[in-house]
């Protein structure tokens, strides 16, 4: 009996998930507001200092590198590296799942550590910072994605066999 390949006419030929389209729609429209956060930045010197502060939102080693004030200057880049990702995973790219899978689990371990810390030390900073509806539809959007690429219908999506890793 002949197995047919996992290659990448296999892959395509099943359609693509509605699941991928979901994560790679999310992370396009992640560099999409970041290029335009960007662009107004650069154009209104007024809102560049609100405009670095959702860039460090959108991408935390901004903010823990103290970057901030640079978030304008290097939102353009945060944005490839965001569109790189959607493509991959909309491409059903393994190294791009892989790439998203790692990333998202640096963001939720970093948020995890820092509410920790801020339990110990400041709770009312910590509870301003987790009631904004952005936090909250971060958190949720990001737990969902690492769920979804981690189960095993995905896994196969991207060409995997079950309890096979990356």
């Amino acid at each position: 009996m002949a197995v047919a390949p996992q290659g990448k006419a296999n892959r395509m030929s099943r359609g693509r998930p509605l699941g991928v389209k979901l994560v790679a729609a999310f992370f396009l429209l992640d560099a999409t507001a970041l290029l335009v956060a960007a662009a107004l930045g650069h154009l209104l010197p007024g809102f560049q200092s609100s405009a670095n502060n959702f860039i460090a939102q959108r991408a935390p080693f901004i903010r823990e590198l103290d970057l901030v004030p640079f978030g304008v200057s290097l939102a353009p880049l945060v944005a490839c590296f965001h569109a790189v990702q959607g493509l991959g995973i909309w491409f059903l790219k393994r190294w791009a799942r892989t790439f998203v899978v790692l990333d998202l689990i640096y963001r939720l371990g970093d948020a995890a550590f820092a509410a920790v810390l801020l339990f110990g030390i400041d709770r009312k900073m910590l509870l301003s910072i987790v009631s904004t509806p952005s936090f909250a539809i971060s958190a949720i959007a990001h737990v969902l994605m690492l769920f979804y690429l981690l189960d095993p219908d995905a896994k196969r999506a991207f060409g995997l066999r079950d309890g096979q890793s990356d």
